[in-house]
């Protein structure tokens, strides 16, 4: 924000102890003003309170809805917390408006009072930008925000009005920055009348936002009203405002006296400006009557104007703008918003702060004007930034690093303007090692994030926006701290990619084991069709001996031949009621037991299997001995109750038919398998387009499955690579170039092309456009077979807070809508004018207007969808007349049920094909 500093150079100075509530006075008690002077002065306090009673009134019942809203969307702690504030609010609500008109006709009553400009401002600005406690600066930092938004957007009303406030108390123009009823007083106003209110500091922010919405963003209409009412009484009727300095204006206008000069020192201003004004006349007077000479004449004039402009405005130095942008890497760096969370700010919102602070601080009162070549410095890092803020989440960890970063940044790109040229510039390259760390290790990863990265990524960030004062050493040593630890760290995820890949070729070896064994044992059961009992030993049984083996000793080992003789030996044996001839039964129970022992039965189990298999042998003095079907369920139990898939052929069934793919999924399926292991993959997650990245790390040909991890080395969901190729070629996924550009290297290049397309030059790839809701805008056709866009089931969600749009994609990403999201009513009904939707989802509590109000205005325009209202907090009255309207198809309520809210969605599309 562009708070207010103490002189060059910019220093933070300690803040004052915290002071009892100031004692206001009465234009009554304020017996110095004239009768005339005091009546004016009411009429403009009573002006004031017919124009903000209102306004209050509606800023406070705009604050108390933002408060519920954001209870609606908190946890339960949080909750409370809010509406305590509310219980707060509402009991002092009706002390805000009276105190605050107090605060206003205080300030008018002190109109006159012996308060040099320049020691108030001074004065003003060290108490404003003081390193105090976290609460007072906050407040500080954000109510001299506002206010200079305002001073900025409506300088001439204020221009006039301080001149006209001059002429009252019988001084010369009073400044802005102390004008009674100046964006500064309103602002104090609000502080004094919200003083009593007992909110916390961002419950409090939220009140200030509300007011800046509500009262200062219409308030050039209340100076326009109030200079109308000092032109009716006669003062300054006449007064015509010219776009030129505020307190150039004033110092060219007021006596020597006002301005606090000694003589001595306005008699050696005064002989200072003399050489000037009279070699000015020398060149008026010495035109000739020539031609030439009036040609001249008009150069003349030109120079004379030059010099006019000149003498109101100066170029700001390196040094300026320096010291500028570090009061505002200061304030950045001490303050906290209400969200919590830093905001980038737009190449001109930084101009204009710059201009600011400097015109703050300037004594001779002139204008302060950036040059050419560093306003083209701070436009392009400003285009810099708004490029990588958009390829990044807007709530993400790389979005608070660019805001963290931004001032530094460009102080470092006004110092060394090779920052622009040279990739291996410190701050290039620490801007896009920390973008890079947020987005790849946070942004996109969404498994738990590394809690020793993340705290030196914000330690590292918020050491170079505390303490860089044009140190390019410190951005390197920062960059090198944390590419040592991703380095580390790197190391450690590698050790576990190696045994997640070893575990996933394991269990591919483990399975290819298991069919194979399968189908061998079922190509001879088919042949030789045993007993029950005899069936259920080999299938469950000794199809885990031949796995065993398998995975011991190999497809072509004696061991595995061996265990299938024993095989064909007991179905042989079965067939012919005897043992097979040249094997005696007690070698052929010998190896049925020792292979049984091998897949892990008891000794128990093993033998009561043998005497089955061989009763022959069974001693004949064993009591109760175990029935067949019994010794069934037995094994059943210790080999598990599912029967193993057979395959005759005995080869690997794959888990995903390539067979159904088209041909564009199977050229993809073909251009993912000669990828090599280790290349990254990226997904698209949700509607906002949101990206994850995965790695490639092992995919068998056998099967098509395939091992993605995440960054954090873990495995991510199970998928295939018939999958992999649909969802390729439908732009869920794409492969991510191993040569690809770095972020910043990216952005200058699109920044180019942006440039070069608007000064009407060719460029050979221009980027496809792409549309407010960033989608591209040339989306690819439908694939053949697929249903016309009418025939889709479309489902709009519509919710200003993208955690519940994401939430709600993620329950239903599943059940083949197509979900479209609004952030707005607005955006909502653009979207409803361009695409058939069937059913809509709406928030109760949006800014602007509510569910239900949303809702009645589709009904009557697109009568044909189910509207579903979801909140957390209902009206009831609301609520029930709008489904006594018939606007609302159902009412649910926050937190919802996933699978009752999967149900309410698939009953609402059942409706509209029914309707």
């Amino acid at each position: 924000s562009s708070a207010n500093v103490a002189k060059h150079p910019f220093v933070l100075s300690p803040a004052p102890a915290s002071e009892a509530e100031p004692a206001l006075i009465t234009l009554a008690e304020r017996s110095q003003l004239s009768p005339h002077v005091r009546e004016v002065l009411q009429n403009l306090r009573d002006l004031c309170a017919t124009a903000f009673e209102p306004s209050l009134s509606e800023t406070l019942s705009e604050y108390e809805k933002q408060l519920v809203r954001l209870a609606d969307k908190a946890t339960i702690n949080q909750q409370n917390l809010y509406f305590d504030s509310v219980h707060q609010l509402k009991r002092g609500r009706a002390d805000i408006a009276p105190r605050f008109l107090r605060s206003i006709e205080d300030a008018l009553a002190r109109l006159g009072e012996n308060r040099h400009e320049g020691k108030v401002r001074n004065v003003r600005s060290a108490a404003n930008l003081a390193l105090t406690e976290g609460t007072q600066l906050d407040e500080s930092l954000v109510l001299s925000e506002i206010a200079t938004k305002v001073e900025l957007r409506v300088r001439e009303p204020l221009y006039a009005l301080g001149h006209r406030f001059g002429v009252l108390a019988g001084t010369p123009r009073i400044a802005v920055e102390v004008m009674p009823l100046g964006p500064r007083s309103l602002t104090a106003a609000l502080r004094y009348g919200t003083a009593r209110l007992d909110l916390l500091l961002e419950h409090r922010l939220v009140l200030y936002r509300c007011f800046e919405r509500v009262v200062m963003n219409q308030i050039g209409t209340l100076y326009d009203a109030l200079n109308a009412c000092l032109v009716a009484r006669n003062i300054l009727p006449r007064l015509h405002t010219l776009p030129t300095s505020d307190d150039a204006t004033s110092a060219s206008a007021a006596p020597a006296p006002a301005r606090g000069l000694p003589d001595s020192q306005e008699r050696a201003h005064e002989a200072q400006k003399a050489p000037n004004n009279s070699a000015a006349a020398a060149r008026f007077d010495a035109v000739p009557g020539s031609p030439d000479g009036r040609r001249d004449f008009f150069g003349t004039l030109r120079q004379l104007l030059g010099e006019c402009r000149d003498a109101e405005t100066y170029a700001a130095s390196g040094n300026d703008l320096q010291g500028a942008l570090a009061a505002l890497q200061a304030c950045q760096a001490t303050a906290t918003l209400a969200d919590a969370k830093p905001q980038l700010r737009s190449a001109e919102q930084i101009k204009q702060e710059i201009l600011a602070l400097l015109h703050e601080h300037r004594s001779d009162g002139r204008m302060p004007r950036i040059g050419d070549e560093d306003a083209d410095a701070i436009d392009l890092v400003g285009l810099l930034f708004e490029f990588l803020s958009r390829s990044v989440r807007s709530h993400g960890m790389a979005y608070w690093v660019l805001a963290k970063l931004q001032v530094p940044v460009l102080r470092a790109a006004l110092r060394e303007k090779s920052f622009f040229s040279d990739a291996h510039h410190p701050a290039r390259r620490l801007l896009n090692d920390f973008v890079e760390v947020g987005r790849f290790w946070f942004d996109e990863n969404e498994a738990a994030a590394d809690p020793v990265l993340l705290e030196k990524l914000q330690r590292l960030t918020q050491q170079i926006a505390r303490e860089y004062q044009g140190e390019a050493r410190l951005f390197a040593l920062a960059a090198e701290e944390l590419s040592q630890h991703i380095e580390r760290l790197q190391r450690k995820i590698e050790v576990a990619e190696r045994r997640q890949v070893e575990a996933a070729i394991g269990r591919e070896k483990l399975e290819r084991s298991r069919l194979l064994a399968s189908a061998a044992i079922g190509e001879r059961i088919a042949k030789n069709k045993p007993g029950e009992f005899l069936c259920t030993l080999l299938e469950r049984g000794w199809t885990h001996v031949l796995t065993m083996t398998l995975l011991r000793d190999g497809e072509d080992s004696s061991a595995y031949s061996r265990q299938l003789a024993v095989v064909d030996r007991l179905l042989a044996a079965a067939a012919a009621g005897e043992c097979a001839t040249g094997t005696s039964p007690q070698e052929l129970r010998a190896q049925v037991a020792s292979g049984l022992m091998l897949a892990g039965l008891h000794d128990d189990d093993i033998l009561a299997i043998t005497q089955k298999l061989f009763p022959q042998m069974i001693d004949r003095q064993q009591e109760n001995p175990i029935s067949q079907t019994e010794l069934a369920l037995r094994l059943k139990a210790r080999l598990g109750g599912e029967k193993p898939i057979a395959s005759a052929s005995g080869s690997m069934p794959s888990t995903d038919t390539e067979s159904a793919l088209t041909a564009p999924e199977a050229a993809a399926l073909d251009q993912l398998r000669k990828l090599q292991p280790g290349t990254w993959l990226e997904f698209t997650v949700n509607p906002q387009r949101d990206k994850v990245r995965r790695k490639l790390s092992w995919y068998s040909a056998h099967t098509g499955r395939c091992l993605l991890l995440n960054q954090s080395g873990a495995p991510a969901e199970d998928t295939t690579m018939p999958q992999l190729a649909r969802d390729v070629v439908n732009q869920r996924a794409s492969i991510v170039s191993p040569d690809q550009q770095s972020i910043i290297d990216s952005a200058w290049a699109t920044i180019c092309g942006t440039l070069r397309n608007f000064s009407g030059r060719q460029i050979d790839s221009p980027r496809p456009a792409t549309s407010s809701t960033g989608r591209e805008a040339d989306e690819a056709p439908p694939q053949a077979g697929a249903p016309p866009p009418e025939e889709a089931r479309t489902l709009l969600v519509v919710d200003d807070e993208v955690n519940i749009q994401r939430a709600l994609f993620r329950v239903l990403q599943n059940e083949r809508y197509r979900i479209m999201c609004a952030s707005s009513a607005d955006e909502a009904m653009q979207i409803l004018a361009r695409q058939q939707v069937q059913v809509i989802i709406s928030d109760q509590r949006m800014p602007g207007v509510s569910g239900t109000e949303f809702l009645t205005r589709v009904k009557a325009s697109h009568p044909n969808t189910v509207r579903i209202l979801l909140s957390g907090y209902s009206d009831a009255i609301t609520v029930t007349d709008a489904i006594n309207r018939g606007a609302i198809y159902k009412f649910l309520t926050k937190p919802w049920d996933d699978d009752d809210l999967r149900l309410q969605v698939r009953d609402a599309f059942r409706a509209r094909a029914l309707h």
